[in-house]
Parts: structure tokens; sequence; C-alpha cells
């Protein structure tokens, strides 16, 4: 581990960390953690734990070299783990309205980030009962929503991962290439034959029905119950997961709408659309004539 993370006196010495996390949190650090304040530990002060702030505050810390930061993002983790099970999970304390979630719901997305946090403590030092924690959070991705997991179904049919688990499975794009980052990271650190089994699968699944995100001028955040359009800053994040997801894949469906969806972006005319996209869903959303999930 020359030039990683180290204990150094029962701490972490962060110069050089031995494997960054893929995604830049510090280039969407206003999306990801505006209006969100920091207590003088690093953690996100909110009024409820949010495994994922956490997470992805931790994993920015972690990129960034900051140790107090990283290390204290990783125990509040441990410390918020729940053990049902063979599975450890993080759980959300309030309900999600929007997908008719009650209090108690698991995420993929929430599940896949703190893999990867985690993953990275022990690569600066943790012990085994942070292994165990790992492989416990990999097991609501073998089972389906319906079951109390994460798994649930695309458009034709093939298996999907779940940010939100609710029944008619929302397939929220950035929350599932969330997820298969953090399945990807418990692979390299344990080589798990079962996980790089789903990985694979799911993330041609993915791939397969990436058309169906694209609407000829945009993205969209999620396809059910109503296709809604991402915001700019959620395309900007598919553009980078698209492109962070064909170099760990390979698969050129991921390079294609990467490339894709970046011309759109820089396109005056389908900024516009957006736009004008963007109207039309509020106006149906006021007056009744859409669903009630709303992502802006």
């Amino acid at each position: 581990m020359t030039g990683g993370p180290k204990l150094r006196n029962n701490t972490i010495e962060l110069m050089h960390p031995v494997h960054p996390y893929p995604f830049d949190f510090l280039r969407y650090r206003k999306l990801c953690f505006g209006g969100i304040p920091m207590d003088e530990e690093g953690l996100p002060r909110l009024p409820f734990f949010h495994p994922v702030a956490v997470a992805q505050a931790g994993l920015f810390y972690y990129n960034t070299g900051n140790e107090a930061g990283f290390i204290r993002c990783s125990e509040a983790l441990l410390e918020n783990a729940k053990q049902k099970g063979r599975a450890f999970v993080w759980e959300y304390d309030f309900s999600e309205r929007r997908f008719s979630l009650q209090p108690g719901w698991v995420s993929a997305m929430a599940q896949g980030e703190a893999i990867s946090l985690l993953t990275r403590y022990i690569l600066a030092g943790g012990g085994n009962e942070v292994l165990e924690v790992v492989e416990g959070a990999l097991v609501p991705f073998h089972s389906s929503v319906e079951d109390g997991g994460v798994a649930g179904l695309f458009p034709d049919g093939t298996v999907s991962l779940e940010e939100y688990p609710a029944g008619f499975s929302p397939n929220v794009l950035n929350g599932m290439m969330f997820a298969l980052i953090g399945l990807c990271d418990a692979v390299e650190l344990s080589g798990l034959t079962k996980e790089r089994q789903l990985f694979d699968l799911v993330s041609r699944n993915l791939a397969s029905n990436l058309h169906l995100y694209d609407t000829g001028f945009w993205s969209l955040y999620l396809l059910k119950p109503v296709p809604l359009l991402a915001s700019v800053g959620y395309h900007r994040i598919h553009i980078e997961l698209t492109g962070i997801m064909h170099k760990i894949t390979g698969n050129a469906e991921f390079k294609y709408y990467h490339d894709k969806w970046r011309r759109y972006l820089y396109s005056p005319e389908n900024r516009i659309r957006f736009a004008l996209g963007k109207l039309g869903e509020k106006i149906s959303f006021l007056t009744g004539r859409q669903n009630s999930v709303s992502c802006s």
C-alpha cells in the first residue's frame, strides 16, 4: 500500500488515496451538499440520519485527503447499520410520500454508497468486523422489493436495482448506477462471485434499457410512474456516471449515451426544449394530470 492510506498511531493517513472513488463529488459539491450544514466532525447536520448524505460526504473526504472527515463518516455508517438476519442495512426513518414508502425503507443507492465508503475504510486499516458489515450490506441486492430487498424490474422484465423500492420500480437512473459502483467496489475488494454475476447482469440490463431514458433532447430521471426529465444537475450526473460505467464495463452503450447526452447539454435548442418540458411537467403536476412524483 505504498503511497496509499496507512494506519499511524491508530489514525489514518490519506496523503494519496489508494483507490479513489470514481465519481467526482468535488465537481458536484453544490448539487450534492448545497444547503446541508456539516458539524465540527464533518457529518451532515440533519434532523435524521441520511445514509446517502453521510456516505457521499465520506467519499468526498476520502478523495480530497480529509482523514478526520473520512473516518467520522465511516464510523457513523457503522454505528447506524442495522442487522436483520444476515443483512446489514441503513434504513430511512422517514416516509417518502412520492413513492408511498413508510419509515424503515432501504435504498440500493444508500447500500451501494455505504459499501463504497466502507471498502475504502477497510483498505485504510478497518478490521474484519467492517468486512462483515460490507458483506451483509450486499444481501438486499439479492432480494426483490416485495421481499424487503432492493431488486426491481425494468419495463422489459429484467432485473434492476432501486433507489426507491416502490412496488412499481421507479428505475431512478443515477441511484442505480451509484448502486452498481458499490457492487463493483465489493467485488474488487473480496472477489465475490455472486456479486460479480449480479453486477454483470444488472449493468447489461441497464445498458440495454438506456434508450428508455433518452428523449431525443435530454435524459430522464426515472421511468415510472411517469417519465420525468432530469434537472440540469442530474443530467450532468447521468453524463458523468455513464462515462464511469463505460470505463468499468467496457459496454459501448454507456459510451454512446454519455456522448449523446453530453451533446444535448451543450445544445441551445435542447436547453429550450428541456425548459419547456419541465414547465409542462410542473403544469401537469399542479393541475393533477400527473402522478404526485416530482423530481427537479
